[in-house]
C-alpha cells in the first residue's frame, strides 16, 4: 500500500512539478480529486473518468474486443 501511495503521489504530482497547475487537484486530466475526495456521491472511478473524459465511457460500454 506505502508503494502504491508513493506511485500516486508521483503521478499526480508531475503537473505541479512542471508548472502546469499550483495544484494536483487543479490538473484537468488527474484522479487526485478522486483519491483527496470524501465525497459521499462519488460511487466509483469510473464515474469520475467519464467527467474528465467521456470517451472512456465507450471503451467501458464496448470492451476490450473493440479495440
Amino acid at each position: 500500500e506505502k508503494v502504491l501511495s508513493q506511485k500516486l503521489d508521483y503521478i499526480h504530482l508531475n503537473p505541479v512539478r512542471a508548472g502546469f497547475v499550483d495544484k494536483p487537484e487543479d490538473w484537468k486530466f488527474s484522479s487526485a480529486p478522486f483519491y483527496a475526495s470524501t465525497r459521499e456521491d462519488a460511487d466509483s472511478a469510473y464515474e469520475v473518468l467519464i467527467d474528465i473524459h467521456p470517451v472512456w465511457q465507450w471503451f467501458y460500454e464496448e470492451g476490450p474486443g473493440a479495440w
